[in-house]
């Protein structure tokens, strides 16, 4: 699988946890009301805390993953200025900011 694949994984079931964790909470609330009814009330759970925990990291971990591919596709920037030739070792070739020119000359 591909980095972007299982960037796509892990946000997807970052959410997908984070979703499970309101469902449970939501459960567990309704219990509570009819137990309320009845005079018996429940103790809270962690358990859907940590449940949406785990999703949020899993979430944030794809989040980072996206931020750093966009950073390696960006294309490398080079100045203005006189460079070794990325063909020919033994030249130096103008880049006029934007572009690789014609202009060569010996390395000395």
């Amino acid at each position: 699988m591909t980095r972007r694949g299982w960037t796509w994984l892990l946000g997807l079931a970052g959410a997908a946890l984070i979703g499970l964790a309101f469902r449970i909470q939501a459960q567990a609330n309704a219990d509570n009301a009819v137990r309320d009814l009845l005079g018996t009330r429940a103790q809270g759970t962690m358990g859907p805390w940590v449940v949406g925990a785990v999703g949020a990291i899993l979430l944030v971990f794809a989040l980072v993953l996206v931020v750093l591919d966009g950073q390696q596709s960006r294309p490398r920037e080079v100045p203005m200025g006189w460079h070794e030739d990325p063909h020919d070792p033994t030249l130096l070739r103008y880049h006029d900011g934007s572009d690789w020119t014609d202009r060569t000359a010996a390395k000395s």
